[in-house]
């Protein structure tokens, strides 16, 4: 999973649209067809395509020669993805009339096309210049810097929290003349309830991937850790672990030895308890094969963000009077001792959008329902949260109140059901809404340049010009979004894949690819 500093200095890169090459897809069962030829140049308005035929300029024309240029891709890849379902819907922008449909009111499991929903309701409902706020909180120091009690950190759903934002935290209190806190670490985590696994996430519960970590208020990277295994620096024996960040939580049982022949296989376990995580290390690792990283998710945000923040505190030269950390809400007679703001919801949506972060995405739903209920006396739960976005995609979006099934806020495992046409309006909506449209589609990635399509489209008409969002899950193959040209309001489209088996996942992502760049000459000639 990438860091939050990662995400947003490759969203920082992406404004220079440099582009970059594609191999050719991996073989598996058999020989993926040859793409579908691509369009004349830019800017003809008769441009050639692979079948011979003219684009011609009139609407109704220009829309009947994509269909059939989309309906001979489809069969051409159905071929190949036997027993597969394809759902798609096009919608001209510009004049607001559907271009082509294919079981577009069918629902599908459209996997991580989900945070398009997410991250639309997310800046539709909270504005795209909201941020998110924690702070450390304590008595007032005395003159020698000590703090009476206990020190207090609540956060208020910052997805973005990492290890050197924390640490900034203890600086400024540092800063601020704190020398010693005579209590504890206490973590408020009021602000959501203590339902911290999303719904649907208990469907795999033995998972200790990154992408299904718990949900906390007060979280710490993502609620995962970092174990890195390093060959002993003799060459042999024992090899070297370490844990990012440093904390007391996690403890790590090692059996990794280094070995000069043979190849590296290491298995990593967890064991937790009330008040650990235990990480047991099994395997070999080569000496000539460098650092190995395992990223996992923790058990209890509360105790891994707190054990971390003790560690900061005394790494800074801050005494701490006992090292047990709590949970509890701030007091009302503390006040604010060092405090944080993240940057605006419009530059978050992109770990959603070019970047696909589960957590980010669970974070900002559980914000929703936070910000927008009724009763504020309470922690939000999954179901304000999800209550209020459904109410939302019918109230504002015009889906039907019977037509979809919205479960979680990422898209992961067999938790939404949504149809191209739902998909198409969402993005033709938001498109025209200008409160909070353009930053959805900033959000997204853009296609051969970066995000999770910075490698598809990379050399054929389309490549810059698809802003997109994948989806992919076990049979499942998404993609939506906006194709665009100079000078004229895009088509918007969803392309639905689901029922094909793993081998033959290339050929669903092949027939997208084909359809964006079918969508070229129809906007060339309509200019």
């Amino acid at each position: 999973m990438l860091s939050w500093a990662r995400i947003r200095e490759a969203a920082a890169a992406a404004a220079a649209l440099a582009l970059c090459s594609i191999p050719a897809p991996r073989a598996r069962s058999q020989q993926p067809a040859a793409r579908a030829p691509s369009a004349g140049a830019p800017g003809s308005t008769a441009a050639a395509v692979g079948d011979g035929e003219p684009s011609p300029a009139p609407f109704e024309d220009r829309a009947a020669f994509l269909s059939r240029r989309i309906e001979k891709i489809v069969a051409a890849r159905a071929a190949q993805l036997p027993g597969a379902r394809i759902g798609i819907e096009v919608a001209d922008l510009a004049s607001d009339r559907i271009v082509y449909t294919r079981d577009a009111d069918g629902l599908y499991n459209i996997a991580s096309n989900t945070k398009l929903v997410t991250a639309a309701a997310a800046l539709a409902l909270l504005g795209p210049d909201f941020r998110y706020y924690t702070a450390l909180y304590g008595a007032e120091p005395d003159r020698r810097g000590v703090v009476s009690g206990d020190l207090y950190i609540r956060g208020r759903g910052d997805p973005t929290l990492g290890t050197s934002e924390l640490y900034q935290l203890v600086r400024e209190l540092r800063q601020n003349g704190v020398s010693r806190i005579e209590g504890g670490v206490v973590v408020d985590a009021n602000y959501f309830d203590n339902r911290d696994l999303p719904p649907h996430f208990e469907e795999k519960p033995d998972d200790p991937a990154p992408y299904r970590a718990p949900i906390g208020a007060t979280s710490l990277n993502f609620n995962a850790v970092t174990v890195s295994v390093r060959p002993a620096a003799s060459g042999s024996g024992p090899s070297r672990v370490t844990v990012d960040p440093p904390n007391d939580y996690i403890e790590i049982d090692s059996r990794v030895r280094t070995v000069k022949k043979g190849r590296s296989r290491i298995r990593v376990e967890s064991e937790t308890t009330s008040d650990t995580m235990r990480f047991v290390l099994r395997g070999q690792l080569r000496r000539d094969d460098g650092v190995k990283l395992f990223r996992r998710r923790v058990s209890d945000p509360v105790l891994y963000l707190g054990t971390t923040l003790r560690g900061a505190l005394e790494r800074s030269g801050i005494e701490i009077g006992t090292r047990k950390v709590t949970s509890a809400e701030v007091p009302r007679h503390v006040t604010a001792l060092a405090w944080r703001v993240s940057e605006p919801l419009a530059v978050l949506v992109r770990g959603l959008g070019k970047y696909s972060n589960n957590f980010m995405a669970e974070m900002m739903l559980k914000t929703i329902g936070a910000e927008r209920r009724q009763d504020k006396s309470r922690p939000a739960t999954w179901d304000d949260a999800l209550t209020t976005v459904r109410t939302w995609l019918i109230d504002s979006i015009g889906w039907a109140a019977d037509g979809f099934y919205y479960g979680n806020g990422s898209g992961l495992y067999a938790s939404n059901q949504f149809s191209p046409r739902q998909i198409v309006r969402l993005l033709s909506v938001g498109y025209r809404d200008f409160r909070w449209g353009p930053d959805l589609v900033a959000s997204l990635s853009i296609g051969g340049v970066d995000g999770t399509i910075s490698r598809r489209m990379a050399n054929g008409p389309a490549a810059g010009r698809v802003r997109a969002k994948t989806g992919t899950l076990d049979g499942v193959s998404t993609l939506s979004g906006y194709v665009a040209t100079d000078g004229r309001a895009p088509l918007a489209f969803s392309i639905f894949v689901n029922g094909f088996s793993d081998q033959n996942a290339d050929y669903a992502r092949l027939l997208q690819n084909d359809v964006c760049e079918a969508m070229m000459p129809f906007l060339e000639s309509g200019r």
